[in-house]
Formats: C-alpha cells, sequence, structure tokens
C-alpha cells in the first residue's frame, strides 16, 4: 500500500502539532508557510501540493480566501481539502464552508473540529476528531490518516454545523474563563455549559446547521475542552477579563465576537434570546463591564 501523503498549509501551533501526530503514525507531511523561516528547507508550494492526497489548510480565516485561489491550481483531482479553521466572514456572513465549496467545487472537501488542544496532542494525550462532510469516501480516508494515534474520529455530514460551532466554542469558552476568574464554583459553572449549550442550538436552528450536533463532541464536548483548559487562550482571555485586566493578547473567541454579531443581526435573532452570549459579548468589547455583565445574567437565573 502507498504511503499516504499530507500537506499541511500553515506552520502555526496546530499546524505544526497535527505535522508531528501524523509523522507518528507513518504518514508522510510536507508541511509549508508563507514564512520560509518557520518551515527549514521548505519546499517550492507546487511541488507540495501536487502530490499530497489531502491538504489541511491552518491558516487564519481572513486568510483562506487568498490561499484557496493560490493553491487550487496546484491540486490532484481527487485531493481531500480539510479546514479546521474557526471564522466568519464579518461582511459576507461565509462560513469556512462556503468558501470551501465557492473555490473548490469539484473537489471533495472537509471541516475538521472536535476537542483537539495542540498541546495535549504534543504530550501524547489524543484527542478526538470530528471529520464532517458530506463525501462519504474521503471522509474515511481523512480518517484513516489518524489510525495508530491516540486521535478519536467521529463522523458527521453537518459540515456547516461543525463550522460554526467552531467559532462559537470559542466566543463562550471565554465566559467559561470568566466563570474561572469570578471565582464560579461547579455548581454554577454546570448550568453555565447547559446555557451555552441551548444557545448554540438555537443558533444553528437560525443559521441552517443542524440543532442536535450542538450536544455533541464538536459541540458540547469542544467547548468542555477549551472552555476549562488552561491551555486555552479563551480560558486565559476570560479569567483576564474576570480581574478586571483587559488582556495584552488575543484569543479566538474575542477575534470572533463582533463576526458571530453581525451573523446573528443578519438572521434577525436578538441578542435577547441569548442572554450568556450577551454577556460574553459585553464583557469583550466593553472595557471593565464584564462583572456587571455576569452579575446581570446571573440575576436574571443564569438564563
Amino acid at each position: 500500500m502507498a504511503r499516504k501523503k499530507v500537506a499541511i498549509i500553515g506552520a502555526g501551533r496546530f499546524g505544526n502539532s497535527l505535522a508531528r501526530l501524523f509523522r507518528r503514525s507513518g504518514v508522510a507531511v510536507a508541511l509549508w508557510d508563507t514564512d520560509a523561516y518557520k518551515v527549514p528547507g521548505r519546499k517550492p508550494l507546487p511541488a507540495v501540493l501536487r502530490s499530497a492526497d489531502a491538504v489541511f489548510f491552518c491558516i487564519p480565516s481572513f486568510a483562506l480566501n487568498t490561499a484557496m485561489k493560490e493553491c487550487k491550481k496546484y491540486l490532484q483531482k481527487d485531493c481531500v481539502v480539510v479546514s479546521p479553521i474557526k471564522g466568519i466572514d464579518r461582511k459576507t456572513g461565509s462560513t469556512t464552508v462556503d468558501i470551501l465549496t465557492r473555490h473548490l467545487p469539484g473537489h471533495p472537501h472537509a471541516i475538521l473540529g472536535g476537542p483537539m488542544l495542540a498541546e495535549e496532542l504534543d504530550r501524547g494525550l489524543g484527542g478526538t476528531a470530528v471529520i464532517a462532510s458530506r463525501h462519504h469516501k474521503a471522509a474515511r480516508r481523512l480518517g484513516a490518516l489518524f489510525a495508530g494515534s491516540k486521535v478519536n474520529v467521529v463522523y458527521s455530514t453537518d459540515m456547516r454545523g461543525v463550522a460554526l460551532l467552531g467559532v462559537m466554542k470559542n466566543v463562550y469558552a471565554v465566559a467559561m474563563g470568566v466563570a474561572e476568574g469570578l471565582g464560579w464554583g461547579m455548581n454554577y459553572k454546570g448550568p453555565l455549559i447547559a446555557q451555552a449549550t441551548a444557545e448554540m442550538r438555537a443558533i444553528l436552528a437560525a443559521a441552517g446547521g443542524k440543532p442536535d450536533t450542538a450536544a455533541g463532541v464538536a459541540g458540547l464536548g469542544d467547548l468542555v475542552a477549551t472552555g476549562f483548559s488552561h491551555y486555552s487562550r479563551n480560558h486565559k482571555f476570560g479569567v483576564a477579563l474576570a480581574q478586571g485586566k483587559r488582556p495584552t493578547f488575543e484569543s479566538e473567541g474575542s477575534l470572533s465576537i463582533r463576526a458571530l454579531l453581525a451573523l446573528l443581526k443578519k438572521k434577525r435573532m436578538p441578542l435577547a434570546d441569548l442572554p450568556l452570549l450577551a454577556a460574553t459579548a459585553r464583557a469583550i468589547t466593553k472595557k471593565g463591564a464584564t462583572r456587571k455583565a455576569f452579575k446581570r445574567f446571573q440575576a436574571n437565573g443564569g438564563a
């Protein structure tokens, strides 16, 4: 059997972790980044892409359109294109699913979600990958790449739902960090998770995903992992807000909140129906508003 070949575009933390994971499983990996210093001995982009059975785009969401335009001319016909990117275009409301479909209508493609914290993958602690695709054979080919690793694989056909949950769980993970920073115990954190899951479910129903996906690994499962992990920048961001500090860094959740709010406005979904999201948005966007916003959330019964 021919050795599987994978290209990973983007040599950031997750891209490198994914590359190491695949290599340990015997997969041939070619890593590429626009910054040649991140990939010693970097090969030309066409050479990296032309031999790849699958390509993972581990890059910022704002760069995906440009990357698709540049890369699609070099891909094999049956190459599977994978996006683990968590992002929504603020102007158009497009998810990564929309961008993949628009640029690569002839290629099988998939969304990669689920609890896969890079730090835990690097420590050999494993994870759970949710492979969302409407292409059954392509999804199974991707799943086979994780064989021999400590990563469990869950399959889904709800590409839009998994893509949206990748964005939402980052925002709600900031709320979990706030709860930690406020000193809330598990008796408060438990209902907070339930409220976040209910709100994600409602947003999926309005935005074209399958509501039940919110209670699965790509939604609730990833939220718990990201929201309570001390590795998570979203968690750290929320803790800092609760302590009255303005973080000196951004997190995926803080960067995504405005795009998510724009999408909800487009879908005519009022924030009054999403009280936890409303409190989190206020905490992120209004300096010094965190304690007041979450106190009000609690005063209203946490829902």
